[in-house]
């Protein structure tokens, strides 16, 4: 009876997480974007793209890892691709961009001229990757496996096609044979993501009527397309019994929920 209890407060702590919207285990994220907001956040285009592109950043960074403490890369992924377009200077604005709307948030960014290099970088440390190109890329299985390991571990993946437009791309190319390569999907796997997803609404309210959202894009030079996304929940197949200190933690996670997203497993 005891067992069965306790069994049964277990189930309820579960749910309520759930409920809340808490990932109680880490699963993969991808987010890929035909938009080019890179560009945006050089300040290449106009006042209002630029706008529109940094507001996505922000509601990424958040989605990624919180209010507080977001450590951000741009992903050295080689393989013949220009991995650099933009760099450093857009990550430099996301900062700034951040740091301006919440203060306290303490944004890290990978300052080394490489970025973060697949091949070498420990990519755990970094709460969001930021992969732009225009160009077909190849990465090897060990990078693959290195990326995948990555997403499993609970990292976020933005993948932004700098050609910008809804054609198959080099770039999108490559991206094809990563993703079939990582989890075996291709692009045709990607679905868009709803406006009430939490990477429109983690920060700024971005909706139908948003230009950040919308097909027409509404006074930008390019249209804007809706965000599509993977996700993959390896736990669903593989579960695991948190540990007795994690259900301690539950109630404050629920009442103090900054954001709704776990971070990379311990």
């Amino acid at each position: 009876m005891i067992l069965r209890n306790l069994l049964s407060i277990v189930k309820g702590l579960l749910v309520s997480v759930i409920f809340f919207g808490m990932v109680v285990t880490a699963n993969a994220s991808m987010i890929y974007s035909d938009n080019d907001y890179s560009c945006g956040w050089e300040n290449y285009a106009s006042d209002i793209t630029n706008t529109n592109s940094f507001e996505i950043a922000v509601n990424l960074a958040v989605f990624a890892g919180g209010r507080n403490n977001i450590s951000i890369a741009q992903l050295n992924y080689g393989g013949g691709g220009d991995w650099n377009t933009d760099y450093p200077t857009d990550l430099y604005n996301i900062k700034t961009k951040i740091n301006a709307q919440l203060p306290l948030a303490n944004v890290t960014i990978n300052d080394l001229p490489a970025g973060a290099d697949l091949a070498t970088a420990d990519l755990s440390v970094y709460d969001l990757l930021i992969m732009v190109g225009h160009n077909d890329f190849i990465i090897g299985s060990d990078g693959q496996a290195r990326l995948k390991c990555y997403l499993d571990a609970g990292g976020v993946l933005f993948v932004d096609d700098c050609a910008g437009s809804d054609s198959v791309s080099g770039f999108e190319n490559g991206f094809n044979n990563l993703i079939y390569g990582m989890y075996g999907i291709t692009n045709a796997s990607l679905v868009n993501l709803p406006v009430t997803h939490q990477i429109y609404n983690s920060y700024y309210i971005l909706n139908g009527n948003d230009f950040s959202w919308t097909y027409a894009g509404n006074g930008t030079e390019w249209a804007q397309r809706p965000l599509r996304g993977y996700e993959n929940h390896p736990e669903e197949n593989n579960p695991t019994v948190p540990e007795p200190s994690t259900f301690i933690l539950f109630g404050a996670a629920i009442t103090g929920l900054g954001f709704m997203r776990k971070k990379f497993k311990e």
